[in-house]
């Protein structure tokens, strides 16, 4: 009954306020995209995946920026205004949630990656972030999932490579773009995830060596673990996909 009671009904209803407009806004950017010839080959399903990548890639950039002056007081645990994640929070998981309800035919992981985001968020909103490490860990996690933001723009715009252009390093056009872009956002993925789960290591460590690992933070590590394979599937394929 506590968890019920203490649940965070105002902000957990922003989950889905966001996620319907951030669905919303695929179709106007679908019409503009609509325009390369490229993208107007494209079936309805692999249309509204790009589009759902090209705007999660445009949220993802400026929340990067925002959530990242919380990290030291995250890490050192000091306290913090829990709405500020929950609000930011929202916005981040609507982007998975509005993937589900607008997408048709998501990968099977990427569908388990959204709905344990959607999870995590769940527990954000009922449990204090000042008093369990694993709404701190999860804070963590979402800010460090901001900063490759351009692989998101890479799973969009691949789609609108020119299969008769070659890549060419002296001259620009698209497909050099394209692959620029893939080159970046694999480096930055890579980065990203390391610091990321190098600070999850540290906290688990911590809690260990103090004897204060609870069930709860068990439960976090076995939700991770749909997200971190898929991270490093997703990883994989950038490196290879030329």
């Amino acid at each position: 009954m506590d968890i019920i009671n203490n649940f965070d009904f105002n902000s957990y209803s922003k989950l889905f306020i966001a996620s319907v407009a951030i669905g919303a806004s695929y179709y106007p950017l679908k019409s503009v995209l609509n325009r390369y010839s490229n993208f107007e080959k494209l079936k309805d399903d692999k249309k509204m995946y790009v589009t759902k990548n090209i705007v999660k890639s445009v949220i993802l950039a400026p929340l990067s920026i925002i959530l990242s002056r919380q990290l030291f007081n995250l890490v050192l645990e000091r306290n913090i205004n829990q709405l500020f994640f929950r609000n930011y929070g929202a916005i981040y998981v609507a982007n998975d949630l509005a993937g589900l309800l607008f997408v048709r035919n998501l990968p099977n992981s990427t569908k388990l990656h959204h709905t344990s985001t959607i999870l995590l968020y769940t527990i954000l909103c009922a449990y204090d972030i000042n008093k369990n490490s694993i709404c701190r860990m999860m804070a963590v996690y979402t800010i460090f999932s901001c900063y490759p933001f351009l692989v998101n723009t890479y799973l969009g715009i691949r789609y609108l490579k020119d299969k008769d252009t070659k890549i060419d390093k002296y001259d620009y056009n698209m497909n050099s773009f394209i692959d620029i872009t893939r080159r970046t956002s694999y480096y930055t993925y890579v980065m990203s995830c390391s610091l990321n789960w190098s600070a999850h290591a540290f906290f688990f460590a911590r809690l260990t060596y103090n004897r204060n690992l609870t069930y709860l933070d068990m439960v976090y590590s076995a939700i991770l673990y749909p997200i971190i394979r898929d991270d490093l599937i997703l990883m994989d394929w950038l490196k290879k996909n030329k």
